[in-house]
């Protein structure tokens, strides 16, 4: 009862929340090269590392179950899985990395005003390219396992922004519910 009640505090309207969000959308942008500078600058293989590590597991997967399991099918199978294994990976990683983000983050909301929720969304951006060049790379590999591109391809941004629209949905409101709990 207790906890309930410091929880509780004045209510800002939606209205007003949306009008911070419209006013300050130019921050989250630049929030979001800022971390994913931050977030490869130590890393020893730099941006490649978000690249090739999900291409790695995704190859290693596709030999085991094409040729050790013996799974057939219709299309290249190895396709599948890198494809599926790099799209995986950008959405574990994102809502790992985004849900205790506004916890993280804590020392940059006290010094300046902006909406909290960006901080979430700062780790879904950040991620944006990663899987972009990854998405790129898996092209590439299932071109070299005998995948014809054909007019689906042009598809592939939609599917970018729904795993981007996706990955925020998800990890918002459990960022909320850490600084909570």
């Amino acid at each position: 009862r207790v906890l309930f009640r410091s929880l509780s505090g004045d209510r800002t309207p939606v209205r007003e929340l949306l009008r911070d969000v419209r006013r300050s959308w130019h921050l989250l942008p630049m929030l979001s090269i800022r971390d994913f500078k931050g977030r490869y600058r130590t890393a020893a293989l730099g941006t490649a590392w978000a690249v090739l590590a999900p291409l790695f597991q995704g190859l290693v997967l596709a030999l085991v179950f094409s040729h050790l399991v013996k799974i057939h099918t219709r299309t290249s199978y190895s396709a599948f899985v890198v494809v599926g294994t790099m799209s995986w990976s950008y959405l574990s990683s994102t809502v790992q990395s985004s849900s205790t983000s506004i916890v993280d983050q804590s020392a940059l909301a006290g010094r300046v005003y902006f909406p909290r929720l960006f901080l979430p969304g700062m780790a879904v951006l950040a991620n944006a390219p990663a899987l972009v060049i990854s998405l790129g790379v898996a092209i590439l590999v299932s071109m070299m396992s005998g995948v014809t591109p054909t007019l689906r391809l042009f598809a592939l941004p939609l599917a970018v922004v729904i795993s981007v629209v996706v990955a925020y949905a998800m990890s918002a409101p459990i960022a909320v519910l850490n600084v909570y709990f």
